[in-house]
């Protein structure tokens, strides 16, 4: 089997109910490679592989089946932290001009690739799990204590965090009575380096939203 023919489009949902697409890849059976930065769900990261199911669909349905996540089989040895910024600055501008400049003086911090939710909000993959409790979160409580951000959130690991309400009016949700059937977050395809995937993150100004779908970028 190519590459390319291991690559599937799962559905995962947040804690608000919502959906966001992530892709994999198959590496055994129904075991699959996570190769997104995830945004809104919690407990899965950039190298998460997850166990998956075909969703059921009824048989006058010419749709494709949808294939869902059914458990974590193994965690990632990263692990992702999301980042709100105060209003009025970009997510991308503060991770070019502030996050990475600090992370390079930290020499041992290594974090990315990030998916941006501009205006506000990035979530970034952290290659070293215990660090996101360890050196990342001592930057992260600084900035949060100087008004860099306005909130930070460690989705994956959790430590028994509670987690915090998805902010509907801060990501755009601006959906009527559709949004459980039409709010979609549907991350891009990512790009191949070697015989290896690469998440892909580019920084935008503003959410995509084609026909009531949300693309992270």
């Amino acid at each position: 089997m190519s590459p390319r023919r291991r690559l599937a489009q799962m559905t995962f949902l947040d804690p608000d109910g919502l959906r966001e697409v992530l892709w994999v890849e198959r590496v055994h059976d129904d075991a699959f490679l996570v190769l997104n930065v995830p945004v809104f769900v919690f407990g899965v990261s950039l190298g998460t592989v997850v166990q998956g199911m075909n969703a059921t669909r009824r048989a006058a349905d010419k749709q494709p089946v949808e294939l869902r996540v059914r458990r974590v089989l193994r965690a990632s040895v990263g692990g992702t932290v999301r980042v709100i910024v105060p209003a009025g600055m970009l997510a991308s501008h503060w991770y070019t001009a502030h996050f990475l400049p600090h992370v390079r003086q930290r020499g041992r911090l290594r974090v990315g690739p990030a998916t941006f939710f501009d205006p506000r909000m990035v979530a970034i993959h952290v290659k070293q799990r215990h660090q996101v409790w360890g050196a990342l979160a001592g930057y992260m409580s600084d900035a949060l204590d100087r008004g860099v951000i306005q909130q930070w959130t460690a989705a994956d690991p959790e430590e028994g965090q509670r987690r915090p309400a998805v902010d509907r009016a801060l990501r755009g949700d601006d959906l009527g009575a559709r949004a459980a059937d039409e709010g979609i977050l549907i991350h891009p395809a990512p790009e191949m380096s070697g015989r290896k995937y690469m998440a892909t993150a580019r920084p935008r100004p503003r959410s995509e939203i084609r026909r009531g779908r949300r693309r992270a970028g």
